[in-house]
């Protein structure tokens, strides 16, 4: 008679089980990388922010505030960092993805920096800060 090779029903059944396990407690790891990806998001923001902030006062500074390269940052606001970013960032009221935050002092002079907040709207208690250099008159 020939032996018979192969796996029997309850070793099958053991290794579906285990495999069960085991994606059972992985999942939740793969399935939470969408918070880390917005607060990656937030960071790189704020960072372009900052560096976008530093070039437009260097082209202030070079050029004047006249000229063209120039943009004016007076606030914490959306108009004044859309202002020197390439791309908007999305500040709509009640819908907008980002909320700002941060005060400008009424004495501001060309060049002062003030530090400025950006929040997520979904999640307000995950903020960056970046720094605002003031180019107004």
């Amino acid at each position: 008679m020939k032996s018979q090779s192969g796996f029997t029903l309850v070793e099958l059944i053991i290794v579906i089980v285990i495999l069960g396990i085991l994606s059972a407690v992985a999942l939740p790891r793969f399935i939470d990388f969408s918070s880390d990806a917005e607060a990656a998001a937030l960071t790189s923001n704020a960072a372009a922010i900052s560096s976008a902030m530093s070039i437009n006062y260097a082209a202030c500074a070079l050029k004047g505030t006249g000229d063209d390269a120039c943009q004016t940052v007076t606030a914490c606001n959306a108009t004044s960092v859309n202002n020197v970013l390439t791309q908007n960032l999305d500040f709509t009221a009640d819908t907008g993805r980002y909320v700002l935050g941060g005060t400008v002092a009424n004495d501001a002079s060309f060049g002062d920096s003030f530090t400025c907040t950006i929040a997520l709207r979904t999640s307000p208690t995950e903020t960056e800060d970046f720094t605002l250099i003031y180019t107004g008159s």
